[in-house]
């Protein structure tokens, strides 16, 4: 503790201030950083059934994804814009290649995916 110079002391209090900033703002503020998403819709490219993941205990889901009824693998992600139309985002469009079976439901173009009419089932993990 003798080596203790007075600019080690100003950094070890301003790293402490920067760590509380830090856990404030992104920890326990209210700022869209600090709001992570809980669940994700997908549609069933060929059904155009959505579906509702939880992501409470898990990491993610895998893109595509799998139906939980028919065990293909034919879900892609879909978030709703401002018309109220389910879109599968830019970045997920080329996941489409790996789907199994034939994507009639979503236009490869604008990403625009058609729905059935029912409400998103619920699957538990």
């Amino acid at each position: 503790m003798d080596d203790l110079k007075p600019w080690h002391i100003v950094l070890i209090i301003a790293a402490v201030g920067v760590l509380g900033f830090s856990v404030f703002r992104f920890g326990i503020g209210s700022s869209p950083e600090a709001q992570m998403a809980d669940s994700i819709t997908m549609v069933d490219v060929e059904t155009g059934q959505l579906y509702n993941f939880s992501l409470k205990g898990r990491r993610g889901v895998l893109v595509p994804g799998k139906n939980p009824e028919t065990g293909k693998f034919t879900l892609m992600p879909v978030y709703q814009d401002d018309n109220d139309d389910w879109i599968v985002g830019q970045r997920d469009l080329d996941a489409m290649q790996y789907l199994e079976g034939t994507p009639s439901n979503v236009d490869r173009a604008t990403g625009r995916a058609t729905t059935n009419g029912e409400s998103a089932v619920t699957v538990s993990n």
